[in-house]
């Protein structure tokens, strides 16, 4: 009888799948999820999603990518003050089944957000300076934005700092740019008090002209999307979609002030 001889022990090597099942097929994951060696070694992940599909689908690739994530299903199922042991909070996928105040008080006291949705592009997309965007579609992409956020080269996660986006407002002339602050303002205060779908679209419709006016792109974009999305489903499905905007929209407003004026 031949005797086997066994390779001798190595340490094991994660196994990362070719493909991510979702509920709507298979995706590929791309060449850079292959690599041998991951930048994750143990960090801590909440994972937020109404979706089982989600939870089955992407958890696993989570854990495969060397992150330590804990999974629910509702924001209030995390205490405020467990918040700081997580480098990373991913929302993902509908969030129509809990009330967006809900959702707020885990942005306000998260350190960094990954907002994944089906509309969100594939490639990672920079909200501000905790808030990144993606679709759920793309491991790429989530694994990407895994990376900016919890390689984040910002010393303090709480300040917002200036964008490239809005450093420009520093050459237009200060009454110009106090009637834009003002104006914004306007509509930020009605989208947030009123219970009017026309109404906030309005405000939405105003706000993405005078964005890309003054060069602010993604955020008009950002409005014009939610305006046209509100006309097909109405106000209350994308409440947690406004909610997030919102604090986009104070953040860029407090950048633009603390801004030096030439």
């Amino acid at each position: 009888m031949t005797k086997q001889i066994s390779a001798p022990d190595s340490a094991p090597t994660a196994r990362r799948p070719d493909k991510l099942p979702t509920a709507f097929g298979t995706t590929p994951v791309a060449d850079a999820l292959l690599r041998p060696h991951l930048p994750f070694s143990g960090q801590q992940i909440l994972f937020i999603s109404s979706c089982d599909d989600q939870h089955a689908h992407l958890l696993p690739l989570l854990k495969e990518w060397g992150l330590v994530t804990t999974a629910c299903r509702h924001p209030t199922a995390i205490r405020q003050d467990r918040l700081q042991k997580f480098h990373v909070v991913v929302l993902c996928g509908p969030k129509t089944s809990w009330n967006p105040k809900d959702e707020n008080r885990l942005v306000a006291g998260a350190a960094r957000i990954i907002e994944c949705e089906a509309s969100h592009p594939m490639q990672p997309r920079v909200i501000n300076a905790r808030i990144i965007a993606v679709s759920w579609h793309s491991p790429q992409g989530i694994f990407d934005a895994l990376t900016m956020a919890i390689h984040s080269t910002h010393p303090n996660p709480d300040n917002l700092l200036p964008t490239d986006e809005v450093v420009h407002f520093e050459k237009i002339a200060p009454p110009i740019r106090n009637a834009f602050l003002e104006s914004a303002r306007s509509s930020l205060a009605t989208i947030k008090s009123s219970p009017n779908c026309k109404d906030v679209q309005r405000e939405l419709h105003n706000l993405s002209g005078s964005l890309r006016f003054f060069d602010l792109v993604e955020l008009s974009i950002r409005c014009a999307d939610l305006e046209s999305r509100m006309g097909h489903d109405g106000l209350a499905y994308h409440r947690h979609s406004l909610s997030l905007l919102e604090l986009q929209l104070e953040a860029v407003i407090q950048d633009i002030q603390a801004l030096k004026v030439e």
